[in-house]
């Protein structure tokens, strides 16, 4: 069930998958899909895309009972100390 999750979400292209968790209690599962988005991505976009998931897990299998989604942002570029970018020029007198 796990690799059918992540083939069907591996289709969004906003989303990096992290991890996926299943979990059963009784006879259904509990989900737990971490996944990587673009920081600038609002929270709106964010909860459509929440849901989105949400629905698509739910129609993989009747057995899903819950599902949770967290959202990570992921690191665009490696921020630099001001220092560090500081060139320093050779002084001539």
């Amino acid at each position: 069930m796990r690799y059918k999750i992540l083939s069907t979400l591996n289709s969004f292209e906003e989303i990096v998958i992290k991890r996926i968790d299943l979990r059963k209690v009784g006879s259904f599962y509990i989900v737990r899909i971490e996944c990587f988005i673009n920081p600038s991505t609002t929270i709106l976009r964010a909860h459509k895309l929440r849901l989105k998931i949400m629905e698509t897990c739910r129609e993989i299998s009747e057995l899903i009972y819950h599902v949770d989604v967290i959202f990570y942002p992921y690191k665009t570029a490696k921020r630099t100390r001001k220092q560090d970018r500081a060139v320093s020029k050779p002084h001539s007198n």
